[in-house]
């Protein structure tokens, strides 16, 4: 045991976290640390690299069963609470969004373009063909478990006192963590809480 921080809230990834790449839900096991932080009076957000379009239905609905405080989505540049109140939106800077269509349209590399209201890729090239999806599906069937995304996880873990990596993390964000959990798939949320004396 680590012993109890003061922890007033609790901030989650969607995929890999709550999200198992495996079996596609948020495990019982995960729910209940969930409910037990609640109760403990612990705030719960979601801090996604998704847009908040891209929230999926399983979040969604797990935020019916047990409320989220509040969204920081676009890894941080639109945050909410569950009330839809939006406490920072930092769009883009106009001038990279147009040096890097400069980019795409000369064939360089594909884009999926995340707004508010809809996710859509820029064109309907061989590579977003393999991905057998439909232009405005193509974030839900895209296999990304072989894709290291954690470099927004080590940045995020300076601005906390204690930081969770999954075992199913990246060596670099195991390494930038205070914490190391098992793998999602083995309970590693709940195993996490009950390691840090939250639960």
């Amino acid at each position: 045991m680590l012993g109890a921080p003061a922890v007033r809230a609790a901030f989650f990834d969607i995929d890999g976290t709550l999200v198992s790449f495996r079996m596609h839900g948020v495990a019982a096991s995960a729910r209940e640390a969930l409910r037990r932080l609640r109760q403990a009076g612990v705030w719960l957000f979601i801090a996604t690299g998704r847009s908040s379009h891209g929230v999926p239905q399983v979040i969604r609905s797990l935020a019916e069963e047990i409320p989220f405080d509040g969204y920081l989505t676009f890894n941080g540049q639109y945050c909410y609470t569950a009330d839809g109140t939006v406490y920072r939106d930092v769009p883009l800077d106009v001038r990279d969004v147009h040096a890097i269509a400069e980019k795409a349209d000369a064939g360089l590399f594909d884009l999926q373009v995340m707004q508010l209201s809809r996710t859509f890729v820029n064109r309907r090239s061989e590579r977003v063909s393999r991905a057998k999806a439909n232009v405005a599906e193509i974030t839900p069937v895209l296999d990304l478990s072989h894709i290291d995304d954690g470099g927004n996880d080590v940045h995020m873990f300076g601005c906390v006192g204690v930081s969770v990596a999954m075992g199913n993390a990246s060596d670099a964000v195991k390494a930038a963590a205070t914490h190391v959990a098992p793998d999602i798939d083995e309970d590693g949320l709940y195993v996490a809480c009950k390691d840090l004396g939250l639960i």
